[in-house]
Order: structure tokens, then C-alpha cells, then sequence
């Protein structure tokens, strides 16, 4: 009873320089993620005890979002009676960017922060990673993956390019990584030393396309996982099915066609380039950049990186998206002239 007591008076203390009215009574600024527990109504107002959501908005479940301010409407400072500011993605219209949700919706946390010290939830955009694998496996064919041995011409990685990593970055374009978890005894190239990622929802095997590690157990997406998806406010789930998709898209959208018109060939670079601007825009090329290798007196593709908004989607149009995110920072290609389409 003194404990609660005491709690109540010390509330009341940190909220009386915010009070605004009766209904408001207590509103304090916080800086933390909520994580929603259960699918949620998002208001854009509550004032007067009118619920206003425009637009149908609801919180994902185990989706984590900034929050800004919590607010008390009872004197007991009931849980039931408190309301948390929330941010959600930048793609609306400003007016609806914050909205208000029940705290009993579900729980605040802490942000993590990264191994380099940056508290997570600051970046202004991702990095989407792909790879040509053929091209790749060039480059590291020491470290002997089973996706490289196996692989033969007719597989859809032979043919397409594949997931490598996904990442958030800030706006030095420093990425984050490894947050709220611990690198220790995790070699380079050993990604099967990071333990299992833990989604028993996710039905890894439909990611076999576009993550072949998924397939061959070479444990790459434990790497992409623990390296930069623990950075973003998604679940396990959420992070591979927003990549995969990305990634089939920028295939059928008529990519991998003119990848397999020059497989085991030399190109010009600038004739992939155009070729994806053809398919998303005069302006793709300042958000995307192809990644080339010498090897053997070869310049090899190994693969492409596509700079994307800070704010993505399940089901998000990547030709959108890349129009919407900004220009990819201002650095020599090595990818100049010729450039080898390798095969298996």
C-alpha cells in the first residue's frame, strides 16, 4: 500500500510541469521502443475522449515502434488508462506520422544499442545486398559453401541474383550491427558458429529461392540476422519476408531475363546499369551500385547493393521504394568497363 503510495507521489511529481487539463493529466516525454503485443489501433487523436484514426491504422503484432511520450488520463495512473506516442513509417502523409495506442497494447523497452556503441532506431535508410553468386563463389570459393560446390547451371541462384544482406544505416552511412547481441567466438566465414535464428513461424524453406544458404545449410542468414536484423525494429519473420520479396521483384522485374541473355559473358557495365534503369528509372542509378571483383585478370560481378528508404513495408513496391530513398553515397565503382557474367 506505501509503495504504491509512493509511486503515485512520484509520478505526480516527474508529470506536473507537463500537465495540461483534467483529461491530460500527465504527459511526459520518453524515448523507447514499444513493442505491440497484439494488433492495435493507432488514433491520430484521443482528445476529449474522441478516438480519431483516419485511415484504419493498426499496429503488427510484434512489431517494435519508436515512442516519444506516454500519457496518464487517471490520477491512480491506472496501465489501462495510459496512452503511448508512437511514430510510424514516413510514407504517410506528415499529420498521421505519430499516433497514439493503449500502453496495455504492450511493452515498452529499452533501445538496444549496436557493437560500435549507436543506439538503434537512427538510421535514415536500408542497404538491400545481393549477390551473383556465380561470381561470388569466384571470390570465396576457399571457404569451399555447399551453394557453390552444389550449385549447377539450371538452379534459380544460377540464374538470378540472391539475397546477401540487408541493412540499416544512418546518415554517414555507417550500418549497424550485431545490436543487443554478442559477436564472441563467431569467426568470419563460420556463420553456422551464430546460433539458430529463433522464428518458429517462419517457414524458412520458402525463402530456398532467394536465400540458398537457407537450403544448403550454410548458415548465411544466421550471419544476416545477428549482424543486422537484430538492428531494426522486425522480427525474424518480418526482416526475411520484406528481403525475399524485395528481391524476387527486382528479378522478375526483367533483371534476371538479361542476366541469363549474358551468362559466361563479357558486358559492358553500363549496359546492366541501363538496363535497370529501363526497368526503374532514369534516376535507379543514384541508388543502386554494382559490386565487381578481379579476379584472374577477370573484372567479375559479384553482385549489386539497392539504397532504399528508412521505412519499408511487407509488400512494399521496390520501384517505389527505390524513387523514394536517398542517393547512395559517392564513391569509386570498380565495376568500369567490361565486366564477366560468370556461370556454375
Amino acid at each position: 500500500m506505501h509503495k504504491h503510495i509512493l509511486l503515485i507521489v512520484l509520478a505526480i511529481l516527474c508529470c506536473s510541469s507537463t500537465v495540461r487539463s483534467e483529461e491530460e493529466y500527465c504527459q511526459q516525454k520518453i524515448d523507447e521502443l514499444f513493442v505491440a503485443g497484439q494488433r492495435c489501433p493507432a488514433y491520430a487523436s484521443i482528445r476529449n475522449g474522441k478516438m480519431v484514426n483516419p485511415d484504419d491504422l493498426v499496429l503488427e503484432a510484434g512489431r517494435k515502434y519508436g515512442a516519444h511520450e506516454l500519457l496518464s488520463l487517471d490520477r491512480d495512473f491506472d496501465p489501462q488508462e495510459q496512452w503511448v506516442y508512437v511514430h510510424v513509417p514516413e510514407r504517410y502523409p506528415t499529420q498521421y506520422r505519430n499516433r497514439w495506442v493503449r500502453r496495455m497494447c504492450g511493452s515498452l523497452q529499452k533501445f538496444p544499442y549496436d557493437n560500435n556503441g549507436q543506439k538503434t532506431g537512427r538510421w535514415d535508410k536500408f542497404v538491400l545486398s545481393l549477390s551473383w553468386l556465380p561470381g561470388q563463389c569466384m571470390k570465396y570459393s576457399e571457404y569451399k559453401r555447399p551453394e557453390c560446390i552444389y550449385s549447377i547451371p539450371l538452379d534459380y541462384s544460377a540464374t538470378n541474383f540472391v539475397f546477401q544482406e540487408f541493412r540499416p544505416e544512418d546518415s554517414d552511412n555507417k550500418a549497424y550491427n550485431f545490436c543487443g547481441t554478442q559477436k564472441d567466438n563467431l569467426e568470419k566465414y563460420s556463420k553456422c558458429k551464430f546460433p539458430e535464428v529463433a522464428c518458429v513461424s517462419c517457414g524458412f524453406d520458402k525463402f530456398n529461392d532467394v536465400i540458398p544458404s537457407i537450403y544448403w545449410k550454410s548458415c548465411m542468414e544466421r550471419s544476416a540476422w545477428y549482424k543486422h536484423g537484430t538492428c531494426t525494429f522486425w522480427t525474424p519473420e518480418q526482416y526475411f519476408t520484406i528481403a525475399a520479396n524485395l528481391v524476387r521483384q527486382f528479378n522478375k522485374s526483367g533483371i534476371s531475363g538479361f542476366m541469363q541473355k549474358n551468362i559466361g559473358t563479357e558486358i559492358d557495365s553500363n549496359s546492366l546499369m541501363n538496363e535497370i534503369k529501363n526497368h526503374y528509372g532514369e534516376e535507379a542509378g543514384q541508388h543502386i551500385s554494382l559490386q565487381c571483383e578481379k579476379i584472374d585478370e577477370e573484372l567479375l560481378l559479384i553482385g549489386l547493393e539497392i539504397y532504399l528508404p528508412g521505412h519499408i513495408e511487407i509488400g512494399d513496391n521496390l520501384k517505389e521504394l527505390i524513387e523514394e530513398a536517398p542517393n547512395k553515397p559517392k564513391k569509386e565503382t570498380h565495376c568500369k568497363g567490361k565486366i564477366k557474367i560468370s556461370a556454375f
